[in-house]
């Protein structure tokens, strides 16, 4: 790293694998492009976003891998980016991809996964998830718009040859050969970056998607994230497996959404109830009921505020899953969030029956190990409850955090026996 380019602060980070640099901590800002692009310093190249606050994100893997940029140390025109690391995407995507599916992949499933995770694949500000027919490319930062016009032809080339790589499935293979790439434009996290949102162009039909061996309703680009929860794909099944071990009769699910871990506990056997706030979300859970032949007796959906559901209710039940929106997601007011999650978590115990099981999944990078722990102690403490955590659980495979990468490590999975 050039010295002087970055503070004391800033090169301990990078150090110690953090991909980005803040523009507090750049000194040297005259030595850096006014435009998006990228920027070749030390042993790495990092893209550029002249209004982010977020001003370099690493991109790709040490220089060694890259070909000698000799004197070259800034890239904005497209046909060069090629030129130096076209090679290197084309082979990242595809082997990027065939881990994934193999990590992810059920037998009988269709095609369901996160391809590409922004930092935690390397190329920060672009998702792609694979959701059965089409592929949602999620642009989220200035030089990956900078460099859509050849980014598009690298994923459309990686996708044309893995539809023929005889180690996927034929019916894999024939799902690629016809899915569609669409472009999406409105995350919020655009507007830090000086990028308009722009609504989807391409019209996207609701699909069936046979996925975890149920099958869901999937508008790709629509409702959260870009369509579908697929980072919680193996904690619904484990919450499903740990409720048959402990023998659970019925269940609670909270902030259930379209119905991820509640059709998994009703497949096994669970009668359960589960809750949200939204009415779309709720008809499509509905649907994904009826799709699957899950009688409405043993599973229930009831529109709700959580909150105050909760101070009503005194049913208790076999296993509580609380799964809740992000209620921070940075440090600032994480007081007031950790003091939110300790009653949301009190009041789950109380309505556990003894030996039952709670499921909980903050979803916040702001909530580490070992605030969630807290949580639980407190929350076990004001309840005089006994507690064991069965299993610490994470994302699904294809969601990976990256060492070093605290934001890119948002979602625990904590399976907890309470006595």
């Amino acid at each position: 790293m050039k010295k002087g380019l970055v503070s004391s602060r800033g090169f301990q980070k990078l150090t110690k694998g953090h991909p980005w640099v803040m523009a507090a901590d750049i000194e040297d800002k005259k030595s850096l492009p006014s435009r998006s692009g990228l920027t070749f310093f030390g042993e790495h190249w990092f893209f550029h976003s002249p209004e982010s606050q977020i001003r370099l994100r690493r991109f790709g893997p040490s220089s060694r891998n890259w070909k000698n940029p000799g004197s070259l140390v800034t890239v904005s025109d497209g046909r060069q980016f090629i030129e130096l690391f076209g090679e290197w995407l084309q082979d990242h995507l595809q082997k990027t991809f065939l881990s994934k599916w193999h990590l992810t992949y059920i037998e009988g499933d269709d095609l369901a996964l996160r391809w590409i995770f922004s930092e935690n694949d390397l190329i920060p500000g672009l998702t792609l998830d694979v959701l059965g027919s089409v592929i949602v490319a999620d642009i989220t930062t200035a030089p990956i718009e900078h460099f859509w016009l050849s980014f598009r032809p690298q994923i459309e080339q990686a996708i044309k040859t893995l539809s023929t790589n005889e180690t996927l499935p034929t019916a894999i293979r024939e799902q690629l050969k016809s899915v569609r790439l669409i472009e999406s434009r409105g995350n919020e996290i655009r507007r830090k970056e000086g990028l308009e949102l722009i609504a989807l162009e391409d019209s996207v039909s609701a699909q069936w998607l046979k996925w975890n061996g149920l099958q869901w309703q999937i508008s790709a680009a629509s409702e959260q994230k870009t369509g579908f929860y697929l980072d919680q794909k193996f904690n619904h099944s484990k919450a499903a497996e740990w409720a048959r071990r402990l023998g659970a009769k019925t269940a609670l699910d909270l902030f259930t959404f379209q119905g991820g871990f509640a059709l998994h506990l009703a497949k096994a056997g669970v009668s359960t109830l589960a809750l949200d706030q939204s009415s779309r979300a709720l008809e499509v859970a509905d649907l994904n009921r009826g799709k699957n032949e899950i009688s409405s007796d043993l599973l229930k959906f009831e529109k709700a505020d959580i909150f105050e559901w909760l101070k009503a209710h005194n049913k208790k039940y076999d296993v509580i899953v609380l799964d809740p929106p992000a209620l921070s997601k940075s440090k600032e007011n994480l007081d007031k969030t950790v003091r939110a999650l300790v009653g949301l978590h009190a009041r789950a115990f109380e309505l556990l029956n003894e030996g039952g099981l709670l499921v909980t999944c903050p979803c916040s990078q702001a909530i580490t190990d070992e605030i969630l722990m807290s949580v639980l102690r407190e929350a076990a403490h004001q309840t005089r409850r006994t507690t064991h955590i069965l299993e610490r659980s994470g994302p699904s495979p294809d969601h990976a955090p990256l060492p070093g990468f605290e934001e890119g490590d948002y979602l625990k999975a904590w399976f907890v026996k309470a006595d």
